[in-house]
């Protein structure tokens, strides 16, 4: 117990009474008294009471209960309403700045009563303290009541200088319902004048808010709101006094509210973030005005615990393979651990958000990653990227991502567990692979767009490259905690992974290559003969097709088999025979550059309808032409280019026939002779 506690004396006790706290002034075993002092509140002040009570009573007392330290010891009592925030800061938050603060106001106060505790121990040693203070307030034209007040509190409280802050905080807290009469309250009009304008009543206020609820929608302003309830709940209406300028009178005789009492009051009662969350929508209000609730990944602690999946665009168009045309944009879709903040896995579609893109990021996921690349024609090296395996939690928005995969043919779906989906328009609720999307910049002044060198293909090659670059380069120093720091973990989502997969922090789950294939990859037919495999225009084969007993078994037939393809590129595909996949790699039909083999299923249907255009146009070419050569042949040499004809039983040479094809022989082979010579 030390100078400033608050005590209780549950059954009063000499001069002190029950009910009241009394803060510690000081124990002083020189005159053999304790001090006491009362803080009690007026209409207009603070006051200060000193107590003395002898030191053997007050020690009698505190040994037998009937003087405790009060449960509620808050420091002091003047100062409770501010709820522990500094008084000294109050100025700060003041949006006009006052001619004296309240700091120097403070320190006014504490420069009057100095001269009081250069003499604090002769004062509380006197006989009547209270009357020495006063006589000194007098002597300084100071207010008796105020100077004592100054006095007891500054000692009381630890010699602060914020106990001396003038009051100005408690203003403004009475109830105005209980004075009804009288101009209104607040900031007086300048154009009305001072006196103008009703107060509001308790019924009014009700009518007010009830009126707020009645008409406000997601959308709506305040004024809206204002204008439609004095219209319709106050009966206002538009008259023109005699000058001229248009006033709201009520036709039935209510009070009629400003737009600045109305404000005032629906904030009051309702709320402003709920007023805000109405105007602006739930979704930007959550975004733009709502204070922060922690990390997103304070929740998580393992990796593959939960997955966020989102895709982008492009900023570019890609170039086409058929003339000099630009495509739709390339749509990126990434797979982000919450925990770690690693890339997952990557997927593509072309012109437009799909599932396919989705279900090919699962693949990508769920399959090592050497594989993966090595289907776009890139070498890396298992470390630099480890991951594997599929997530317990997915989250995506309410679109394409929302199709589950597959069944396999053993029944069991390969996937997350848990699917959960984002309201629509809240880029929140799944905040880091949002933020983890390339930024784009928006261009003010006429539309423009943008064009690429690169092919389809090309440029997924440079998407995969950007997700091994952030794996090694995005911050994550935020993910970082202390027994990562101590353990000098790089603040990447390589290094976090690296962490938490070392120690078994994995709660990913892994299929088989052939279970990825079945669940994620878009499926198709492509028919087989003894010649291999095509699937459109493009032949496809490998040495497993060809040992396969069903090959042998065709003959000259041709059947149709079920294949899975990765429609990002064509390069492989993997084809069911006898129960097993069999990967199979695209052939070319002449000794070339192989990376022309690296297309799209759409690049390749577009290959397919180009072939089909020149088959049809063959077709028609071969007729016109044979007429042209027959014309040719019956212009030049007055020969029919069908002049046989058919006669019955077996052909006979005469002698003449058979002289002059001698003799045709002969001059064949002196020309020939005479070539060689």
């Amino acid at each position: 117990m030390q100078r400033g506690s608050a005590l209780i004396v549950p059954q009063g006790l000499g001069p002190l009474e029950a009910g009241l706290t009394y803060h510690l002034l000081r124990h002083n075993r020189v005159i053999r008294t304790v001090q006491l002092v009362l803080f009690t509140q007026t209409k207009h002040r603070w006051l200060a009471h000193l107590y003395s009570l002898e030191s053997a009573t007050f020690e009698d007392a505190l040994v037998r209960g009937l003087i405790t330290k009060a449960p509620y010891d808050n420091g002091a009592p003047f100062l409770r309403t501010l709820d522990g925030k500094d008084p000294l800061s109050l100025d700060l938050e003041r949006q006009t700045r006052k001619r004296v603060s309240d700091f120097d106001r403070a320190t006014e106060r504490l420069t009057k009563i100095s001269p009081l505790l250069n003499q604090e121990n002769d004062i509380l040693c006197s006989a009547n303290p209270e009357a020495v203070i006063n006589a000194f307030a007098r002597k300084h034209n100071l207010n008796e009541q105020r100077t004592r007040f100054w006095f007891f509190a500054y000692l009381c409280f630890s010699r602060d200088m914020r106990v001396l802050v003038p009051h100005y905080f408690e203003c403004g807290k009475w109830d105005r319902l209980q004075k009804p009469n009288g101009p209104k309250f607040g900031r007086h009009s300048i154009s009305k004048g001072a006196l103008s304008g009703q107060r509001l009543n308790s019924e009014t206020i009700e009518r007010l808010v009830k009126a707020y609820y009645k008409y406000a929608k997601e959308g709506s302003t305040l004024t809206s709101i204002y204008q439609e309830a004095m219209r319709k709940d106050f009966g206002a209406t538009l008259v023109n006094d005699d000058i001229g300028i248009p006033r709201l009178i009520s036709t039935t005789g209510s009070i009629l509210p400003t737009f600045d009492q109305f404000r005032y009051q629906i904030h009051k009662a309702v709320g402003q973030d709920k007023v805000q969350a109405l105007r602006w929508g739930q979704a930007r209000f959550r975004r733009s005005k709502q204070p922060h609730r922690g990390k997103f990944t304070t929740n998580v602690s393992n990796l593959y615990e939960s997955v966020e999946a989102d895709a982008y665009y492009t900023d570019e168009r890609p170039r086409s393979n058929w003339g000099e045309g630009h495509l739709d944009p390339l749509c990126v879709t990434r797979l982000v651990d919450v925990a770690s903040g690693m890339r997952l896995g990557i997927g593509f579609a072309i012109g437009s958000e799909s599932s396919e893109s989705y279900n090919a990021a699962m693949f990508c996921a769920a399959i090592p990653k050497t594989v993966f690349c090595k289907l776009f024609g890139i070498d890396i090296n298992e470390a630099e990227w480890p991951s594997q395996g599929l997530p317990t939690t997915l989250i995506t928005d309410r679109g394409p991502g929302i199709k589950r995969a597959r069944i396999d043919p053993s029944g069991l779906l390969h996937g997350p567990a848990i699917h959960e989906f984002t309201p629509s328009g809240q880029g929140q609720s799944k905040a880091l692979v949002e933020s983890s999307q390339r930024r784009r910049t928006k261009l003010e002044g006429p539309n423009q767009h943008s064009e690429s060198n690169l092919t389809f293909h090309q440029m997924m090659v440079r998407e995969i490259r950007r997700v091994l670059l952030e794996n090694k380069t995005a911050d994550t120093t935020s993910r970082l905690t202390p027994e990562m720091l101590q353990q000098h973990t790089a603040a990447t989502p390589l290094g976090v992974w690296r962490f938490l997969d070392a120690r078994a922090r994995n709660d990913g789950t892994t299929p088989t290559f052939d279970q990825a294939v079945r669940s994620f990859l878009m499926s198709t037919e492509v028919s087989l003969s003894r010649a291999g495999v095509m699937l459109k225009s493009q032949a496809y084969s490998s040495a497993a097709l060809r040992n396969t007993k069903l090959i042998q078994q065709l003959g000259g037939t041709t059947i149709r088999i079920k294949a899975y393809v990765l429609a990002a590129c064509v390069r492989h595909i993997w084809v069911e025979i006898d129960g097993k996949l069999l990967q199979l790699d695209a052939q070319l039909s002449l000794r070339d550059d192989t990376q022309m083999l690296y297309r799209t299923f759409n690049e390749l249907n577009d290959e397919n309808r180009e072939l089909s255009k020149q088959k049809s146009k063959l077709r028609q070419d071969k007729q016109s032409l044979a007429v042209a050569q027959q014309n040719l042949l019956l212009s030049e040499h007055g020969g029919d280019w069908n002049a046989a004809k058919r006669l019955r039983g077996k052909r006979k040479r005469t002698p003449e026939a058979k002289a002059e094809q001698a003799v045709v022989l002969e001059t064949y082979d002196r020309k020939m002779e005479r070539v060689d010579g």
